[in-house]
């Protein structure tokens, strides 16, 4: 398998994914999910306290704290 670079060990990680299913318009237009076959990425690197520094950020610019993150 052919890597790009590294995120650090344990549990971290980077994917490249395609959306495939919509299950709540509203709350996928609210993360910039617009379109089946649209490509994302998911990134954890476990930064603890800068990760939960920028999430919040994040969540307060696009006012995610108005989402129901069940099913997205």
């Amino acid at each position: 398998m052919w890597q790009l670079g590294t995120l650090g060990a344990g549990n971290h990680y980077a994917e490249i994914q395609v959306v495939d299913e919509i299950y709540n318009e509203f709350n996928a237009r609210k993360m910039g999910i617009e379109e089946i076959g649209q490509v994302c990425v998911m990134i954890h690197c476990g930064s603890r306290g800068l990760g939960h520094q920028v999430a919040t950020g994040v969540c307060v610019q696009f006012s995610f704290h108005h989402v129901n993150l069940e099913l997205i």
